[in-house]
């Protein structure tokens, strides 16, 4: 029944309700083409990973930026973290 009434309100099959409840487990999920990546697409997103699971694991990080400061501290503001600004003076800190 639960399957039935939630197939109806999402507009579709019982069926494919029911194929897609463990779709998200490893084995049942089905590789349908495969594009090859070009060697620099391959390192950007090698990249990426690096550095988006550093920023996962650190308590503290510091940068320095030298051009789109403000859409870089706007998005730092949006995701609600916690920060310090500090502008430097021609070449020195």
């Amino acid at each position: 029944m639960i399957l039935e009434r939630e197939a109806k309100r999402l507009g579709v099959p019982v069926d494919g309700l029911e194929d897609s409840i463990y779709s998200d487990l490893d084995e049942e999920q089905i590789l349908r083409g495969f594009q090859p990546l070009g060697e620099a697409d391959l390192i950007r997103l090698y990249n990426l990973g690096q550095t988006q699971t550093l920023i996962f694991r650190c308590s503290e990080l510091e940068f320095t930026a030298s051009g789109n400061w403000q859409a870089i501290f706007r998005r730092i503001k949006w995701l609600g973290l916690i920060y310090t600004i500090q502008q430097r003076e021609r070449g020195y800190w």
